[in-house]
């Protein structure tokens, strides 16, 4: 019936268009189009709340937009809702979230803030309860919802290997002072993931807390680093260091040299090169932590643990420091340096009883 009587109106327009009628024309003016009639858009026998033949029938129509809710006179209420969270994880590997879904649709994962969730593509070890989740696009725009069930997500230690971890997923290897470390693939080399923690004697927590050393691992002189005696910090000590020196690694892993840096630099940036010790202007953007100026692409996670110079804590949260094996003089050995406010990777030499943070390369 509205369909014969929308036949009808358009009929009578054509046939009685003239400069003199009262009813809008449709085809006096080229920019005069049916969206725009007040006449139709007025009129009751024409408007629909659940469909309408107005809008289905030509595109130059009033269209509801995708990306925000129906309009107040809708009546569908729209729900967002979500899944319970899993039960475990396992730090440094994704998890798969809830399912968030809006009116029973999925919602993509693009379009929802989180609150008390890990990060779910590189989750931190803790128990996670209590997660909610918002949507920002979309129908359920503004709506939130709460995520039953208790997340725990732990570290799972394995037996260290000569063998190098598949690229497909983090390992973690056993350490001799009962610490777990994640460890990654990079290019062909395998690097701890995070900062060593060994608690042996000369080494601090950054301002002697050890929430910071949870963070981000402990400080060592290079001649505790080196495993090797204090006189080491002021006197050369080269004929003792081996070409992969373990220092206070674990057994099977070892201290990286400016050569073993070096690659990594190169591997991260996508250059090639002979030049040793070596500056990346981009390396550090690839290495650091999104929260830190990174992207984190490799997974090496790189920490700004600061340092501890002759008598004072320095720059936690501005620069992260890293001892290498290689040494240059008496008192002074080289070290790597990424900083908050440069996307490069740099070294540098340093008297040797600074304390600075250490990575464990495999050998």
């Amino acid at each position: 019936m509205k369909k014969i009587l929308f036949t009808a109106l358009v009929a009578f327009a054509i046939l009685g268009c003239s400069s003199n009628d009262d009813m809008p024309c449709m085809t006096c003016g080229d920019s005069y189009y049916l969206s725009s009639s007040s006449s139709l858009r007025s009129s009751s026998s024409l408007r629909s709340s659940s469909s309408s033949s107005l809008r289905s029938s030509s595109s130059s129509l009033v269209q509801s937009s995708s990306s925000s809710r129906p309009s107040s006179s809708s009546s569908i209420t729209y729900t967002l809702t979500c899944a319970s969270v899993p039960t475990t994880g396992t730090v440094g590997k994704a998890i798969t979230p809830p399912r968030v879904a809006c009116n029973g649709t999925t919602v993509n994962y693009d379009y929802l803030d989180w609150t008390n969730a890990p990060d779910w593509s590189y989750p931190k070890a803790g128990t996670y309860s209590g997660v909610s989740v918002e949507a920002y696009y979309g129908n359920c725009y503004g709506e939130t919802a709460t995520c039953s069930g208790k997340l725990t997500v732990a570290q799972v230690a394995v037996s260290s290997s000569s063998s190098k971890p598949s690229s497909s997923s983090a390992q973690v290897v056993n350490v001799s002072c009962d610490m777990n470390y994640r460890t990654v693939p990079i290019g062909d080399q395998v690097w701890m993931a995070e900062n060593l923690n060994c608690n042996v004697s000369g080494s601090k927590c950054y301002n002697n807390s050890e929430a910071n050393c949870a963070t981000y691992g402990r400080l060592y002189d290079w001649a505790t680093a080196m495993n090797l005696p204090a006189s080491c910090n002021s006197s050369t000590c080269a004929s003792q260091i081996n070409a992969k020196h373990r220092g206070i690694c674990p057994s099977g892993w070892h201290i990286p040299s400016n050569a073993e840096w070096d690659k990594l630099y190169r591997f991260a940036d996508g250059t090639s090169g002979t030049e040793s010790p070596y500056t990346s202007s981009t390396a550090g953007r690839y290495l650091k932590t999104s929260d830190w100026g990174g992207n984190d692409e490799y997974g090496f996670s790189a920490l700004p643990g600061g340092y501890v110079s002759v008598s004072s804590f320095d720059d936690v949260g501005g620069s992260g420091e890293w001892w290498s094996s290689s040494e240059l003089s008496s008192f002074f050995a080289y070290y790597r340096l990424m900083t908050y406010n440069y996307e490069g990777a740099g070294y540098n030499n340093l008297v040797k009883s600074y304390l600075f943070s250490v990575r464990c390369l495999q050998d």
